[in-house]
Formats: C-alpha cells, structure tokens, sequence
C-alpha cells in the first residue's frame, strides 16, 4: 500500500504548517524569554523542537503528530517505527515529549521511553506503532507548558 508522492507532499506540506502554528503557539503559552523553541532543520529528524532554557542549559526535544481527525475517539495513536527507534538511538539521554495534535485541539502527550517499542503494530501500516492513548496523558497547550517549565528548571 503506496503513497504517491503527490500524496507524501501534500502530507509533509500540512505537517510542516502544523509545526510552525504549534511552535509558535507554545512559545507564545510558555512566554518566557530565557525559553528557547527551535525548530529542527532536518524535515525527516525524528524530533520537531529543541525548547532549551538559556539560563541553566537544559533542554527537551518534542515530536509533534499533527492529525485531521479527532484522535479523542481512538485507542490507539500511530507513530512510526522508524522515528521511535531514532529517537531511542539519538535522543535515549535527553526528555523526548511525544505530542498528538489534533485539528480539535484534543492533545495527548508521552514522555519517550524504550519501553514503547514494545507496543503493537499497526494492522494496516506495519511499519508503524499503535500506541495505546491510556498510556498518553490528555492535555493541553497551558497544561504542556508548564511541564515543559517545570523540566527545564
């Protein structure tokens, strides 16, 4: 099961909106000037942000999955396999915030650990990860921010 590459553009270009909304949207909620947000330059890195406190020198990196649908109305939220396992190569001593977004505004949130790569594949994308949404946390962009505040201090 393809996608065409018209279909992948189209695809990369909504994400890619969707990250800078959020990305500016978070600074905005956090609204901090020793907070840095960063967004990465690789389109393909497997992590969206670097938000880095200037003061002490901490940072958290955040991978936003931005979704059409309401996300609130699934078990599962898909990730792939690939991203999880670059991001327990790359990033396994640093806060990755996983991120599910949807056009709704319902945002669900995980702090990455090896242990979800151990969670189900996807029946129809087996190159993706079914995360159980009861291991996520529901959330929201001022509920988000003041954890990030929290694990930058």
């Amino acid at each position: 099961m393809g996608v065409s590459q018209h279909e992948l553009e189209k695809r990369l270009d909504y994400g890619n909106r969707k990250e800078i909304e959020f990305m500016y949207a978070l600074n905005e909620t956090i609204n901090d000037a020793n907070i840095n947000i960063t967004k990465t330059i690789d389109k393909f890195c497997c992590v969206d942000y670097k938000v880095k406190n200037e003061l002490n020198k901490k940072c958290v990196y955040i991978e936003l999955k931005s979704r059409k649908d309401d996300i609130s109305k699934f078990n599962t939220l898909l990730i792939g396999k690939d991203k999880l396992n670059k991001i327990s190569k790359y990033y396994n001593n640093f806060v990755v915030i996983l991120i599910w977004y949807d056009e709704y505004k319902n945002m669900f949130i995980n702090i990455y650990d090896d242990e979800l790569l151990k969670s189900n594949t996807n029946s129809l994308f087996s190159n993706s990860y079914d995360i159980d949404i009861s291991r996520c946390k529901k959330s929201d962009m001022k509920n988000l921010s003041e954890g990030i505040k929290k694990l930058l201090n």
